[in-house]
């Protein structure tokens, strides 16, 4: 006679492998350390990639400062040649660069948190107070120095044509 589950030819036999109960405890979880591990592991990991984001971002506003300096120089030149001579000047604090004709502010952009500018000259060695562009769009080569953290970036603009060239140093 067949029994239910059993299949024609076969004998029920007892199962070969162990109950549940009779396996080791420690082969149904993870011990507390190798969790600790895994966590202090991650944490490892997240550390290293928030130190190369930090990074990536002062580097991202010096690139933005830069680009803006470059748009205020463009504008400056334009609204010489349009309107007659115009002055770019930075604020004490290096925060604040603005382009004014006489005692009129044509322009002015505020730099990105914690990017100071330097208006210097083409070496970026001597700090000029303000760069003169004269009613030809033209003035004589200038350099600027913007600093963020310890990130510095020389930058020079050509005074015939605008043409600006930089680089990057770590500060002194």
């Amino acid at each position: 006679m067949i029994r239910h589950g059993q299949l024609r030819g076969t004998i029920n036999r007892p199962s070969r492998r162990a109950p549940m109960s009779a396996l080791p405890r420690r082969s149904l979880a993870f011990t507390f350390i190798e969790l600790l591990s895994v966590v202090v592991l991650l944490a490892l990991a997240a550390s290293v990639g928030a130190v190369a984001v930090a990074g990536a971002s002062d580097s991202a506003r010096i690139r933005s400062a830069a680009a803006m300096l470059r748009g205020l120089d463009s504008r400056a030149r334009l609204s010489a040649q349009t309107g007659g001579p115009v002055v770019i000047e930075s604020s004490d604090d290096g925060r604040i660069v603005s382009v004014r004709r006489e005692h009129d502010v044509l322009s002015r952009i505020k730099l990105p948190d914690g990017v100071r500018v330097c208006l210097a000259d083409p070496e970026g060695v001597r700090v000029v107070h303000a760069v003169r562009i004269g009613s030809h769009g033209r003035c004589g080569d200038y350099g600027f120095v913007l600093r963020h953290g310890e990130i510095v970036s020389r930058w020079t603009v050509n005074g015939a044509t605008g043409w600006v060239t930089g680089s990057w140093e770590a500060a002194p």
